[in-house]
């Protein structure tokens, strides 16, 4: 059986549960006809929101947003100074579609320009693995560890100073 059938299945299975656990809440509580309408509504918009979630996430599973996509959306994070998600985005395209070039280059630029050097190198480095002739990346790989053993220096001349 297919992994969509067999997800199809078990919400059916959790739905039909849900229900005869509210049925059962509302036998034993002897609850009123509003409460119970209350309650019926209630359960009933939880299971909806929960096959539409379901849907969304079978539908991405299906048909994975595009790089472009993911990479336009990344750049908007970015531009709002939302590293983390940016970066979330930009791993999953590169996971996704390891073969594309610009993912790997936005991710290393940002991770260079928040300051986190060793994973901008280790970005570049990974997507240098996958084709050696991407150079914006080897350019990046020299940035990060000009840029590291910049900060280092600084940190000695600094810690030289308080001395």
């Amino acid at each position: 059986m297919s992994l969509y059938l067999e997800t199809v299945k078990d919400l059916i299975e959790f739905i039909v549960s849900a229900m005869y656990g509210v049925v059962h809440i509302m036998s034993v509580y002897n609850l009123t006809l509003v409460t119970e309408i209350v309650v019926k509504f209630v359960a009933f918009m939880f299971c909806i929101t929960g096959i539409i979630s379901l849907c969304q996430y079978l539908y991405r599973q299906k048909y994975p947003p595009s790089s472009e996509a993911l990479i336009s959306e990344a750049n908007i994070y970015l531009k709002k100074d939302q590293l983390a998600k940016a970066e979330k985005l930009l791993s999953q395209c590169i996971r996704l579609y390891p073969k594309c070039e610009q993912a790997y280059r936005c991710l290393a630029e940002a991770q260079l320009y928040a300051g986190e050097f060793k994973k901008c190198i280790n970005t570049a480095m990974n997507g240098l693995e996958v084709d050696h002739s991407w150079k914006h990346l080897s350019t990046l790989v020299i940035e990060a560890e000009y840029s590291m053993s910049s900060e280092v220096a600084q940190k000695q001349i600094l810690v030289g100073k308080f001395r």
